[in-house]
């Protein structure tokens, strides 16, 4: 395989098995006053090569290869994610050869015959302007806008490369899925534009803390994800994982005011907690859902035990949707009396879940009805929500103070709970944040005290 080197921005490679083709082409390229670097390749086996190696970033594949076509080296580049584009020349038009040409992934086809300088100038020129516009296009849809980073397909398709490399290997990795404690409240009070500004913050953070070759993104909202690429034996997952805790874990200063956040990380090592995309985000899915239980501002190494009790939590939360949807709650109103006259005052409003033949009470699903997000849905009664004379219960129908002193129970055509505000004040003394390593992962859990360290 011969060169020729000039300082052309476009180097294009001839593959070509008859020498006095490879001229007339050379001859054609030379004429178009673009000063291409042309390479030059005699068989199939030559120019598959080059287009691994020799970085081209266009081929002219003759259809003609004395064995092997033109059609099965294009085939082959493509079966191997070789990205230069490839046109097809061939010595007669012929509209299958131009179709299976397409169907194979050749970017044009050429009949020799017809070719002049400014044809052939024009298709190498639209062939790499057009594939730098795919390459373009293909990073935009695998990276988020707001902060630079992978979205959850790019990482999805990163973590599925990086998987299939490490079983080819034996090597092992880790995924870290992050969780934001207290956004939503920053967001609502201070505006999307802080909010914004915030989730760039972390990104930053997350970006700081890792290693070049690791790779930080964003899944979604204020979800992130971090892929630990090839950790080996001397490679501590735990202090990466501290490393962010600690750096969420400080105020955020703005024009508005200081915003205040933490994180609750997951924890899940390949292939040990998942073989798979999705079975090893589930599973650092399920460990970060442990944090969020045991206190917030922390971090968890998943394990067996987690995944019951996530599975369990999740066909809880499928079963409020359902119970959202068929109107299974009710506001059951409670009088409130004063003990001198006996005077009905007002009323309490307690949410109950009509599950069946089953009245189930709040302790069993208010927890999962604040994550799953329907504990705001109508936002008028909720753990604080009263009613007194002259307001409105469910339904429009005015309340009146009467004598009667059993409970009573009005259905409600949706859910409409109040503000519950989760976990507790931010304190001003410092506290450790909950920690749970694969060391201490049958000890039992001591849960006050976590939920005693937690703050949104």
């Amino acid at each position: 395989m011969t060169e020729t080197p000039t300082d052309a921005a476009i180097r294009v490679l001839m593959v070509e098995d008859e020498e006095a083709d490879s001229l007339s082409t050379r001859a054609l390229l030379e004429q178009t006053g673009q000063g291409f670097e042309i390479g030059w390749a005699t068989s199939f086996e030559e120019g598959l090569s080059a287009l691994r190696h020799d970085g081209y970033d266009v081929a002219l594949v003759d259809y003609q290869l004395g064995g092997p076509t033109g059609l099965d080296l294009i085939r082959a580049a493509v079966k191997e994610g070789l990205t230069p584009p490839m046109i097809l020349l061939t010595g007669r038009d012929d509209r299958e050869v131009d179709t299976a040409a397409t169907q194979a992934g050749a970017a044009d086809f050429l009949v020799k015959s017809e070719i002049t300088p400014a044809l052939l100038e024009r298709a190498l020129r639209y062939a790499v302007e057009r594939q730098r516009t795919q390459r373009l296009l293909a990073q935009l849809a695998r990276t988020d806008a707001l902060t630079g980073l992978l979205n959850r397909f790019g990482f999805n398709e990163r973590l599925d490369e990086t998987l299939g490399r490490a079983k080819r290997s034996g090597s092992s990795g880790v995924v870290l899925f992050l969780d934001l404690d207290g956004f939503k409240p920053v967001n609502d009070r201070f505006g999307h534009g802080v909010g914004d500004a915030l989730l760039k913050h972390v990104a930053s953070i997350l970006k700081g803390c890792v290693r070049r070759e690791d790779v930080p993104a964003r899944l979604g909202g204020d979800e992130f994800g971090v892929l630990l690429e090839d950790t080996g034996p001397s490679y501590d997952a735990a202090k990466v994982a501290e490393r962010l805790v600690a750096a969420i874990d400080q105020p955020y200063e703005h024009d508005n005011g200081t915003a205040y956040i933490t994180a609750s990380i997951g924890v899940a090592v390949f292939p040990d907690d998942g073989d798979a995309v999705e079975s090893l985000i589930k599973s650092a899915d399920a460990a970060m859902y442990e944090v969020k239980e045991t206190g917030r501002n922390g971090f968890s190494f998943f394990s067996q035990e987690m995944a019951h009790e996530f599975n369990v939590h999740q066909e809880q939360r499928h079963a409020l949707h359902e119970a959202y949807e068929r109107e299974e709650f009710l506001l059951y109103y409670q009088p409130q009396v004063d003990a001198t006259t006996g005077r009905v005052l007002g009323a309490e409003a307690l949410l109950r879940w009509q599950r069946g033949d089953q009245l189930v009470g709040p302790a069993a699903f208010i927890p999962a009805l604040e994550q799953s997000g329907l504990i705001a849905q109508g936002g008028q009664v909720g753990s604080e929500g009263r009613l007194h004379a002259g307001q409105t219960l469910a339904g429009g129908r005015p309340w009146r103070p009467a004598r009667r002193r059993e409970p009573f129970a009005e259905p409600i055509p949706r859910l409409q709970p109040g503000r519950v505000h989760q976990g507790c004040a931010r304190s001003s003394q410092a506290r450790a944040p909950f920690t749970r390593s694969r060391d201490h992962l049958g000890a039992d859990d001591d849960r006050s005290t976590a939920r005693r360290r937690s703050r949104t």
